[in-house]
């Protein structure tokens, strides 16, 4: 609406309203009714007709009218709103529409609309009943007075009932626990406490709260009040869920759990079991993966707070309460025994210890034979050792793993000098190095040292005669040749 005021009722719905007041009227022939519907028409219409000399008839004000009849909801719900249909009229002119409401929480409202100046008809469809802004959304019946008044403050007024409905409210309370979720007690009850509200949840209120199944102590509020709630509940060894559970006036419902721990004295570690190898056990890998499990359950319900094997922390090593860890690690091995231990330690540093031995077996690698031929005079050796040919040897042999590198080297004996390497991989002058991926036989070549070859001329040594004069024809010389 335009506006809308508290002030008194315009009038009680059982008083007179119709006050009569006086204009003048000519004849219906003269005047068509569109003329008749404004005071300007009428007032120029008398002015003619005194002018023409004609007498004036003076007659009483109709009351304004509805064209259709108003109508309105006979019920709405919250928070919906409904309105009025049809139109307000009146001959000379409408003043004011107003709508008088009388309900559960309130009297005498009324919302006027001042309409000066207006149409002779008005559409209603402007007015309406608010069930929820204007009239606090309370339940019930209200009695609704729709009020007309003409410029002549003459006025008509119907009457409506309206049965004013709560919405459908499917949503349970807001409920909150204030207890911690997760502590551990050493008591054997604990008070659970918590809030319960309908409060923009239907506001129909908390009809009760239950804890376990038992009621809760203040468990009830009206309308969108809030309740403080609580309740005793004895507890059993080690894990305890609790429930607690709101309901509304129309038995919606919220549900919330928290977990409490109740510790008994505990003096003893997790329970500690290596579930992937056995004590004693062999075998040929330089690494395992030693697996497990660990759990305080009924050793105190603590939780498992790491497990150390070799005092190296496994992995997935803890788990809370009574839950079990299903712990790892990977171990090195050393050739022969290994001791290995485990300790698992609970959240009260209790501790239990589980040694186990692996033994890594000794693996043989696979062998190869170097076999080692001798043509000539001389000797070949091996490094590493295993290979010594010398004078009364023509062949030797010697057994390496696979993959070895052996270095042969060849010595000649004296009046022979080494010649050559026969099928060695990589020769170096009087020594062969080789890698063995396979049998093989190198042969060591010996040859006989020649005489060196005499290039050099004889030498003449004259030892007579001296070098002197002689006055003999002929003479005679001696010497040595070398």
């Amino acid at each position: 609406m335009n506006s809308y005021l508290k002030q008194p009722a315009l009038a009680p719905p059982n008083a007179n309203l119709h006050q009569p007041h006086w204009r003048l009227r000519i004849a219906d022939w003269f005047m068509p009714d569109i003329a008749k519907s404004t005071v300007f028409s009428t007032f120029l219409a008398m002015c003619c007709l005194v002018l023409m000399g004609i007498p004036l008839q003076a007659y009483a004000d109709n009351d304004p009218y509805f064209r259709p009849e108003p109508s309105l909801a006979s019920s709405v719900q919250i928070p919906e709103t409904i309105r009025f249909s049809g139109e307000a009229c009146d001959d000379i002119g409408l003043k004011r529409i107003s709508m008088h409401v009388n309900g559960p929480e309130f009297e005498d409202w009324v919302f006027a609309d001042d309409l000066t100046g207006a149409p002779d008809c008005k559409d209603l469809s402007s007015y309406y009943f608010d069930s929820d802004e204007f009239y606090s959304g309370v339940p019930g019946n209200y009695d609704v007075y729709l009020y007309i008044k003409d410029v002549s403050d003459n006025f008509i007024y119907r009457e409506f009932r309206v049965k004013v409905i709560k919405p459908i409210d499917k949503l349970g309370p807001t409920l909150r626990i204030t207890t911690s979720n997760g502590q551990h007690v050493s008591s054997s009850s604990i008070r659970v406490k918590g809030t319960a509200t309908d409060s923009g949840r239907g506001d129909n209120g908390v009809k009760k709260v239950s804890v376990n199944g038992s009621y809760a102590k203040n468990d009830d509020a009206s309308g969108n009040r809030t309740e403080n709630c609580y309740k005793n509940v004895n507890l059993n060894v080690d894990r305890n869920t609790i429930e607690v559970v709101a309901y509304d006036n129309d038995n919606n419902s919220t549900s919330q759990q928290i977990t409490i721990y109740r510790d008994e004295e505990d003096d003893r570690g997790p329970s500690l079991k290596i579930t992937s190898h056995s004590n004693g056990q062999s075998v040929s890998s330089s690494s395992i993966t030693l697996r497990g499990t660990a759990t305080d359950s009924g050793r105190g319900g603590n939780s498992v707070k790491k497990v150390l094997v070799n005092g190296s922390n496994a992995s997935n090593g803890s788990a809370s309460d009574s839950r079990t860890a299903d712990w790892y690690k990977t171990v090195s091995l050393n050739v022969g025994n290994n001791r290995i231990e485990v300790k698992a330690y609970d959240n009260k540093n209790n501790r239990t210890t589980e040694v186990i031995t692996i033994n890594r077996k000794t693996i043989q690698a696979a062998q190869k034979t170097l076999t080692i031929k001798k043509s000539g005079n001389g000797r070949v050796t091996s490094s590493p050792s295993g290979i010594d040919c010398g004078n009364s040897c023509s062949s030797d042999n010697a057994r390496y793993d696979q993959g070895k590198s052996v270095k042969l080297t060849a010595s000649a004996y004296s009046g022979s000098e080494f010649d050559y390497w026969s099928n060695c991989p990589s020769p170096s002058g009087n020594v062969c190095q080789i890698t063995l991926s396979s049998d093989r036989t190198v042969t060591a070549n010996f040859k006989k040292k020649s005489a060196p070859t005499d290039k050099e001329r004889p030498t003449i040594s004259i030892t007579s005669p001296t070098n002197t004069t002689t006055d003999r024809s002929t003479l005679n010389f001696a010497g040595n040749n070398e």
